[in-house]
């Protein structure tokens, strides 16, 4: 009858029993893995949220570059400048090696 008593002694705090079935819910969550597998997919969302980002502010860029290679004048400051290209009307000097 004892163990009866305090059973019922402890249904009648409501309070009581809402913090025990929160910490025994708690408890099994992270027992079973669930709470760390929420946490490391709530992590890698936003990774991949600003990587998400990152590419696509990437693919403007490349397309801004890709309407600009459809210009001549572009191309040929390219060429310039990368490859070190001289244009018609540019003086080239050449140096003998002694």
């Amino acid at each position: 009858m004892q163990f009866g008593i305090k059973i019922r002694s402890f249904i009648e705090k409501p309070l009581l029993v809402f913090f025990v079935a929160t910490g025994l819910l708690f408890s099994n969550l992270l027992v079973s893995g669930s709470l760390i597998r929420l946490y490391k997919l709530t992590r890698d969302e936003k990774i991949l949220n600003t990587r998400i980002v990152e590419t696509r502010h990437e693919i403007s860029e490349l397309k801004v570059k890709m309407e600009k290679a459809k210009d001549l004048d572009f191309i040929m400051h390219q060429a310039v400048e990368l490859y070190d290209l001289a244009q018609e009307d540019d003086l080239v000097f050449l140096f003998a090696d002694n």
